[in-house]
Formats: C-alpha cells, structure tokens, sequence
C-alpha cells in the first residue's frame, strides 16, 4: 500500500476586521467635485491599507460600484467585507463639508457616523482624521500618514488639487487632444505650484507624450 499523506494544515481563518472605502459622493451644487470625492476616499484608503490588524478590500473592487446605487448589504456580500465606509463631500467656495459612515454589512446598520466642517486647505488633516476614526470605530490601533515627501507627494493643496483633477482624467480614458492639453495644463499648474510634487512631475511627462503622440 502506498505511504500515508499527512493531511496539509487547514487554512487559518482570518478574524481581522474587514473593510471596503467606497467612493464618496459629490453633493456639491454644481456636482463637478467628484474627483475631490474619489480622492479623498483613496488617500483614506490608502492610509488604512498600513494598518496590519484590517483587512481593507483595494481601490479597484470597491470602485466598482460606483454610480450603480446598489444596496449596501449586497455591496459588502460581492465584495466579501463586514463593514463599508461610504461617505459624501460639498464644496462651497474654499468650505469643504465631508460626511463619513461607518456600516455593518450584514443589515446595512450605521455603526458610526460623523459630519467634518474644514476649510479645503485642511483637506490633508481630514483624511488623517477620518482614517484614525474608522481605525478607533473598529478598535484597530493606526499610525495614518500622509501624502508625504517620502512617497513623492506634496502637502501643498493648490498643487494636489490639479493632481487629483489630473487622475480623474487619466482614468477616464478619453485621448482626444483636447484632454492631451487639459491633461498638461493641470500638471503643469500642480508643479508650478509645488516643484518637488514628484508624482505631479510623472503626471507631466506621462501627459506630454501621450499629447505628441
């Protein structure tokens, strides 16, 4: 008879918290803030993605839901998590009013919930604040960070609004040479604005290529 296999170990289950960052909704009067939305939820996104103790669903799932106004118990089964953060921004002038909840999956129950009043320069402390939240709502300790220097980021806000505004229009893949040139345009402002914005530096050059080609 053949020697016995040793049977392989079962997969240990993972208990961690598990979260998807859905896009947050323009609310704004002339509804042309979506990119400040899409970014917001990124960075906060991307700040909770530090945290070992969460399993945090990427960018690419929990933005495919966008727009589909799909019910939330049904977002949280496709994408397999126990709690979603959703979420709203209005600007007014440089006031910026940003909404935040946190949601059970299972019955769509509002476990947390919480309304920021900033001015849009302080739109950098915000994600801070709104990820160390989520992270204390879900009792998971988080050291956020920001876009720094070390990731190739600014903390200018004039430079990473044309940034934002910028990959809002990369990914909406549209390569007439009117969006070559508006794509140009907004990373030559974010680098006139800051010149060390490295990532503004890379959304130039990507730009000016794809307008010669």
């Amino acid at each position: 008879t053949p020697p016995e296999v040793a049977a392989a170990p079962a997969a240990k289950a993972d208990t961690r918290p598990s979260l998807a960052v859905l896009p947050f909704a323009d609310l704004s009067q002339a509804h042309d803030q979506e990119y400040l939305g899409d970014g917001l939820a990124e960075e906060i996104l991307n700040q909770l993605a530090q945290v070992p103790a969460l399993r945090l669903i990427g960018r690419t799932s929990s933005f495919s839901f966008k727009g589909k106004n799909e019910d939330l118990r049904t977002i949280g089964d496709k994408l397999g998590v126990a709690h979603l953060l959703e979420g709203s921004v209005r600007k007014d002038g440089e006031q910026l009013r940003v909404t935040a909840q946190l949601v059970r999956a299972s019955d769509g129950t509002q476990l947390w919930s919480k309304t920021y009043a900033r001015e849009l320069r302080d739109v950098f402390t915000l994600q801070d604040e709104i990820a160390r939240d989520v992270a204390q709502a879900l009792s998971v300790k988080l050291d956020a960070v920001t876009l720094n220097r070390a990731q190739g980021g600014t903390t200018n806000i004039d430079a990473y609004e044309r940034y934002l505004r910028w990959r809002q229009l990369f990914r909406s893949d549209t390569w007439d040479a009117e969006h070559n040139r508006q794509r140009v345009q907004l990373a030559r402002e974010a680098v006139a604005f800051d010149p060390k914005f490295v990532l503004a530096w890379d959304a130039l050059a990507i730009s000016l290529q794809q307008l010669a080609g």
